[in-house]
């Protein structure tokens, strides 16, 4: 934890205790992904939904802490979470917080995902008319 600053170290350990007394479930062995440089309240832990609890928050550009590895994510790990894995970027050799920046600033895919129906959509109404 050498590479954590202070706050940060107790951001760790405050949403540990809250999940641990909240749900009986040890963050440092269940893998979870926290965004540090939110507030305390905003740090997901006990207030995510039973039914959302393994799926990733939304990525930002910020610095993800994977609670179980005890390390931040990689930035290609970042991308894998956005749907962007490592065989589609093996042509391209980009520093690890460039890919990290790259993935916060994308889609979700579900967004985009939605918004490809809304463009077919459209366009098959703009044909018909």
């Amino acid at each position: 934890l050498q590479v954590l600053n202070e706050r940060e170290k107790e951001l760790i350990d405050l949403k540990c205790l809250d999940i641990m007394n909240e749900q009986g479930k040890d963050p440092r062995v269940v893998p979870m992904l926290w965004e540090l440089s939110q507030s305390v309240e905003r740090v997901p832990g006990v207030r995510v939904r039973r039914d959302r609890q393994n799926y990733a928050t939304c990525i930002l550009p910020g610095m993800l802490w994977h609670s179980s590895r005890h390390r931040w994510v990689l930035g290609i790990e970042k991308l894998a979470l956005q749907g962007i894995f490592a065989e589609d970027l093996k042509d391209i050799d980009f520093p690890e917080k460039l890919l990290g920046d790259l993935a916060g600033n994308a889609f979700t895919t579900s967004v985009c995902a939605a918004n490809l129906i809304a463009i077919l959509c459209c366009s098959d109404f703009l044909d018909s008319t």
